[in-house]
């Protein structure tokens, strides 16, 4: 369930952004610039899907590892 409502996010975003026209320079931008491949919605959404995912294991383990530095010393976990 979680998959498909993911999935169906990053379809409405990616729709969202091409038709937005944005120029913003981020990691989609540089799959989306090459007017030369016809690249289609599935992929792009794949593409976005898998963007997320990365960024959000990126952001765990980040979190994970400062919380021995932001918890006081005298509590254990």
């Amino acid at each position: 369930a979680h998959r498909l409502a993911n999935s169906k996010r990053s379809k409405d975003l990616v729709e969202k952004r091409l038709r937005s026209g944005s120029e913003r320079a981020d990691f989609f931008s540089h799959i989306i610039k090459n007017k030369e491949l016809d690249l289609s919605l599935a992929y792009l959404t794949g593409q976005a899907n898998m963007l997320v995912i990365a960024g959000s294991e990126t952001v765990a383990t980040a979190l994970a590892g400062e919380y021995p530095i932001i918890l006081p010393s005298n509590m254990s976990c």
